[in-house]
Order: structure tokens, then C-alpha cells, then sequence
């Protein structure tokens, strides 16, 4: 990779100056060793912007500086003078009052607890350094040394929009001289100089484009601000992940949270109480006691003394009027900070939202409780013994449809609550089957279940419980055949038969 070596420059005088208390008073401070006498000011520096946030501080000491330079700026105290100390700063952009944290260090390794890290500046922007003492009050010099670039390195990635085939990205600059930006692109670990390279980047944003669905990728990065400003630093490798194809929810279909891409991509989540807790995704905690964590979606208690009012939308379904479309879900909930009692509604909207203008309540279900054991970060049989029900949704005009679970729990009974399965299917219509020319007949007495169609040969059928367990599949290849169901217990199944690609799902009453 091409590599810009930059000159130091290095102001060996000392400053001697008596440390600042809070933001306000910031005593100035330029390149070159300045000594700290003891961090005893009485403003504590928020936002943390190093490591290990969190702890109990005290006292601050507070530095405010204006490059004349722009580039990178370095600020140690790993010195020899500090030798066995301990040092925590942060540095910040903006006003007093109205921080932003631009960098910042705690320590240089986990056994050198002295302080080293970079920031990059615009020359003539101010800055503020802040120490704490975290972990010691003590004094210490600092040395603060500038490098100017002629071309800055891009930094403050955001992803703004995410889908199976693009990735929007976008990016902060702080050259002056309108640069252009290169991008260099391919599978994760990748060799600079055998990915997908864009050049001439005009703008600080790039959409990739013609990605393959759910696949990791890494990036790098670099500003072109030309002539005698050459070139920045490569930034990277950066990984991103595209989304995942909500085109394969086909039906049936059942969920068993196998991808968190797919959880965030085809699902669509609402804060109703706008508490910041929303429905999400979960590997942390086994719940059956196998050993492996098991994969769930879960809301967790709510905020003190607000109800649940928390959405979760299923990826769209395109229904047919008429047509009957089962959803099966699988459910418990967790007694981890409490006693829980939640409850929640099933619901079938014309829009992924709240406000939808179609709404129909298909199930209202209370008092749930724990079914099971649960102790920690572990369970026992939260998923044995899980409950499970179903509704039926009949749509009254063709169209996409979606089915919404919402949270709905009292303040009081919340703790957390979540689903282990979802499964939709579709039953058809009998104006669908004769249309189609497609026709099956169950002799209870023989259990043999007979299809056949008059269009074209038969070429495959799956059959699957209510549950959504697959209890038999078989290739096809006449107009009619013969499925033998006595191995089956009885009850209700859905089986799915394909014809030439296509397929339909009808309902099988086994007695």
C-alpha cells in the first residue's frame, strides 16, 4: 500500500503552568511537555471518551488547544518521569457545555497503565484535553506532539441504508481542499490490490452496489487530495455484512432465529412507549441447559412505571382474498427481576406500523407466566416447556398483509418476555383449487391421502404438523399419487404440494 511519510514536528520547550479546574478556565497549552501538579479540579470531564467508562471520578484537569496545523496530534505520558503512574485523558471538539469526544486514552497496555493516543485536527479549530483521576490524583508531565498532513485520513462511518444488493456508507472530512476518496473492496481478508477498487469519489458517501445477499465483506479507504497534498493514509479493513433476501420468507415458512441478519433486515421492530427498549435479538443465555446458547427474539422489562406498548412486525406476506393463513408462535417469559404475568396481542395490519389504517386482533393472551426453571443466565426447560398456540387470518382483499405480536404487559407484571418460533402457512380457498385443477381426497379409513391435477404431473409434496415440523417429503411424478398417512398421529397437517415449480399448501384433518 502507498504510504505517506510525514515529518514530526517536535517543540522540545516546557511549560510550566499551573492546571486548570474546569472547562471555562482551560489553561492553553501548545506542542512540547507540559506538567500536570495534581488532577484536583472540580470539574469531572463528561462525556468519558477513553476506556473503562463508568467508574467514580472526582476531580478533572482541563487544557484547551488551537492547532496551527491540521493533521495528527499525539499525547503521551509515557514517560520516563512518570514511570509507574496511572493517567486517563480525554480530548473533545465543540464548546463547553457541548462536548464531543474525539478521542482519548487510559492506558497503554495492560500492564503500562500511562497514557498514548492520537487525534486528528483541523488547524484553527479549538480542542479541549481533559485528565481525570480515575484511578490516581497524582501529577505527571504530558507531551504533546504535532505531525501535519497535507491530505487527512476519512473517519465517522456511518451506514445509512442497508439492503440484499447495496450498502450506503457515508463519511466525515476534514481536508479544506476538496479531495476526491478511493475505496478498495472484496471478501473478508482480502489483499489491497486484488479487490474491487472506486476511484473519483466526488462526494464523502458511495453506495456499494451488485452484492451478494447475508455476505461479509471488508472495505478500506483513503482521501485524494492531489498535486503536492498527495494522498492519505489507507483507513481499514471495515467490515460490513449485506442484508439478508426477505424474498425467501416464502410459505410456509418458520422462524427459528437461525440469522440475526435476517432478524434485522425482513423484521421491523416499534418503540410504542418510546422507553428505548424494543423488541431484539438474543444469544446470551441457554435456556434449555444443553450447554448452547439458544437464539430467541425478546423485549426486556420496560422503564419504571410505564406499560409495555412494543411491536414487532413479521416480513410482509402477499394474501390472496379469501384464503385462510395460519400463524403459529411459540412463547414463555423469564422471572429475572421479578415475578412475570405478561401480556400481549396478535395482530394482522395492511402496513408495518402502529398507525396502520387495517388492524384486526386476532388473539389477546394474559397471565403469562415462566414455564419452567430459570436461574442466572441459564435455564433448564424454558423451551420444553414453552407455550404455543395459533390464529387464523382471512384477508377480505388480496395483497401484502403483516401478522404483529404487541407487547402489551402492566408495568407491574413486566419482566422479560420473548419467542422462541413463529410459522406461517397458507390454506387455499376451494375457488383456488378448482381454479387451479387441482384436487385431494383423505380416506380416513385406508389414512391415504390422494392427490392429484388435471394440468400437469405432480412433483413433489411435504407435510408438515402444526407446529411446523416437516413429518414427511416426497418427489413426484404422476398426475395422481398416493401418500400413506398412518404412520401419522392424528390431527391437523398442512401439506404442501408442488406442480412444475409452483406449489399450494392445503389442510389435512387426520382421524
Amino acid at each position: 500500500m502507498k504510504k505517506i511519510t510525514l515529518g514530526l514536528i517536535a517543540l522540545f520547550s516546557f511549560a510550566w503552568a499551573q492546571a486548570q479546574d474546569t472547562c471555562a478556565t482551560a489553561a492553553v497549552v501548545t506542542a512540547g511537555t507540559t506538567t500536570v501538579a495534581a488532577v484536583n479540579g472540580t470539574e469531572v470531564p463528561t462525556p468519558e471518551c477513553a476506556a473503562n467508562a463508568g467508574g467514580v471520578r472526582t476531580a478533572g484537569e482541563w487544557y484547551i488547544y488551537t492547532p496551527l496545523i491540521s493533521g495528527s496530534v499525539n499525547i503521551t505520558t509515557d514517560l520516563v518521569v512518570n514511570a509507574g503512574g496511572d493517567t486517563r485523558f480525554h480530548v473533545y471538539s465543540g464548546d463547553c457545555g457541548s462536548l464531543t469526544c474525539i478521542g482519548g486514552n487510559d492506558d497503554v497496555s495492560g500492564t503500562n497503565y500511562l497514557s498514548d493516543g492520537d487525534f486528528n485536527v483541523v488547524s484553527g479549530n479549538t480542542y479541549y484535553i481533559a485528565w481525570d483521576n480515575l484511578w490516581s490524583p497524582a501529577g505527571f508531565d504530558f507531551v504533546l506532539t504535532e505531525t501535519p498532513a497535507t491530505c487527512l485520513q476519512p473517519s465517522g462511518f456511518v451506514a445509512d441504508d442497508i439492503t440484499a444488493t447495496t450498502f450506503d456508507l457515508s463519511w466525515t472530512d476534514d481536508n479544506t481542499n476538496s479531495p476526491t476518496w478511493e475505496i478498495e473492496y472484496g471478501a473478508p481478508a482480502f489483499v489491497q490490490g486484488t479487490g474491487t477498487t472506486v476511484s473519483n469519489i466526488a462526494t464523502p458517501s458511495y453506495q456499494f452496489t451488485g452484492l451478494d445477499a447475508d455476505t461479509s465483506y471488508e472495505f478500506y479507504i483513503r482521501a485524494n487530495c492531489g498535486m503536492a497534498d498527495g494522498d492519505s493514509e489507507w483507513v481499514g479493513p471495515i467490515a460490513f455484512t449485506s442484508g439478508y433476501d426477505c424474498d425467501n420468507y416464502g410459505l410456509p415458512f418458520t422462524e427459528n432465529w437461525a440469522s440475526d441478519n435476517a432478524f434485522f433486515s425482513c423484521y421491523t421492530v416499534e418503540d410504542g412507549n418510546t422507553d428505548d427498549l424494543a423488541w431484539t435479538f438474543n444469544t446470551a443465555n441457554d435456556l434449555d441447559g444443553d450447554g448452547t446458547n439458544d437464539n430467541i427474539v425478546n423485549i426486556f422489562p420496560q422503564a419504571a412505571n410505564v406499560a409495555k406498548d412494543d411491536w414487532l412486525f413479521l416480513p410482509a406476506i402477499s394474501g390472496t382474498a379469501g384464503n385462510d393463513y395460519i400463524f403459529t408462535f411459540t412463547y414463555n417469559a423469564v422471572d429475572f427481576n421479578g415475578i412475570a404475568n405478561e401480556s400481549f396481542e396478535v395482530v394482522a395490519l395492511n402496513e408495518a406500523s402502529s398507525t396502520a389504517s387495517s388492524q384486526t386482533v386476532l388473539g389477546t393472551y394474559t397471565d403469562v407466566s415462566m414455564s419452567g426453571t430459570f436461574q442466572g443466565t441459564m435455564g433448564t426447560d424454558l423451551i420444553t416447556q414453552a407455550y404455543s398456540d395459533n390464529v387464523t387470518y382471512t384477508p377480505s382483499a388480496s395483497g401484502d398483509f403483516y401478522f404483529a405480536i404487541r407487547a402489551t404487559t402492566a408495568a407491574a407484571d413486566s419482566d422479560v418476555f420473548f419467542f422462541l418460533t413463529l410459522e406461517v402457512s397458507e390454506v387455499l380457498s376451494l375457488d383456488d383449487f378448482e381454479a387451479n385443477s387441482f384436487k385431494h381426497y383423505y380416506n380416513k379409513t385406508s389414512d391415504i391421502l390422494t392427490l392429484d391435477s388435471a394440468t400437469a404431473p405432480l412433483t413433489g409434496v411435504e407435510i408438515y404438523s402444526i407446529l411446523g415440523q416437516q413429518v414427511i417429503s416426497k418427489t413426484l411424478n404422476n398426475s395422481t399419487e398416493e401418500i400413506n398417512l398412518s404412520e401419522l398421529n392424528d390431527g391437523i397437517y398442512l401439506a404442501k404440494v408442488f406442480i412444475n415449480g409452483n406449489s399450494k399448501t392445503v389442510k389435512i384433518i387426520k382421524q
